[in-house]
């Protein structure tokens, strides 16, 4: 009977449709996961990308910071570099002043060794002139008398004086 092999067609054709159905939910879910996934998938991209542009910013920020800081290392090297030649530049002028003044004492001191001794050499002819019976005119005592000053008497030949201090009569005999 025709009506029994439609409704074997009709259920052939519906058990097909069904599991055709089947396969297209299977399908439809599965698109539905890769949707789901693919979206998961690009939120994550998109938060590495957001997370990478931070990254990226934190490190141009960090470049700049270290290299004003090497700037700012290189200034203040320069700086010290500067200060310490003045130093040493200040330094060289004040040993140079040093030397200077301690060969102008010496200069000084040798001066006035050499007139002292000739202050003396000059006592001693007067003394001995006058030792020898004559008399010593009042003048030659006065001339005498003015060269020996009291800073000629207090100079020492080895100790040159370099201010105040105590009295000191260097002896000659």
């Amino acid at each position: 009977s025709p009506d029994k092999g439609e409704f074997a067609r009709a259920r052939a054709d519906l058990t097909e449709l069904r599991a055709e159905n089947g396969r297209l939910r299977t399908k439809l879910a599965d698109a539905a996961n890769l949707r789901d996934g693919l979206t998961e998938a690009e939120r994550e991209l998109a938060e590495l990308q957001e997370e990478n542009k931070r990254l990226r910013q934190a490190l141009r920020d960090a470049e700049g910071d270290k290299q004003r800081a090497h700037e700012q290392s290189q200034r203040r090297l320069a700086e010290l570099a500067k200060e310490a030649q003045n130093v040493r530049a200040s330094l060289e002028e004040c040993q140079s002043l040093r030397a200077k003044e301690v060969s102008d004492a010496w200069a000084a001191a040798r001066a006035a060794e050499a007139k002292h001794q000739q202050t003396l050499a000059t006592l001693r002819e007067l003394l001995t002139s006058q030792r020898e019976g004559g008399s010593l005119p009042l003048a030659a005592a006065a001339v005498a008398a003015a060269a020996v000053t009291d800073e000629e008497l207090t100079m020492s030949p080895q100790q040159p004086r370099s201010g105040g201090g105590g009295r000191h009569i260097a002896a000659d005999t």
